[in-house]
């Protein structure tokens, strides 16, 4: 009997990992959701775009890791995130 192949798992997009970061950001600190995108944009409801599908520009991604990055021991190192110690 043949053993199936274990499937590997798909590698999240960067929408997919953008928005689990914001989720466990939001999980962590206890912010909602709208005021990251009131911090960074003035825009209650970035993140329910972005959820929605909408695409945003690299200078916004870039400024919603500067918000919730230091949180999550992150920090932007060009496009790349890197985990701080």
């Amino acid at each position: 009997m043949k053993k199936k192949a274990a499937k590997t798992p798909k590698p999240m997009s960067t929408r997919e990992q953008l928005l689990a970061d914001i989720e466990a950001y939001c999980e962590l600190t206890g912010e909602p959701e709208s005021h990251i995108g009131t911090a960074v944009m003035g825009d209650t409801s970035l993140v329910l775009r972005i959820r929605a599908g909408g695409d945003v520009y690299t200078g916004t991604y870039d400024k919603i890791y500067a918000h919730i990055g230091p949180a999550l021991g992150l920090e932007m190192i060009g496009l790349r995130l890197r985990q701080t110690a």
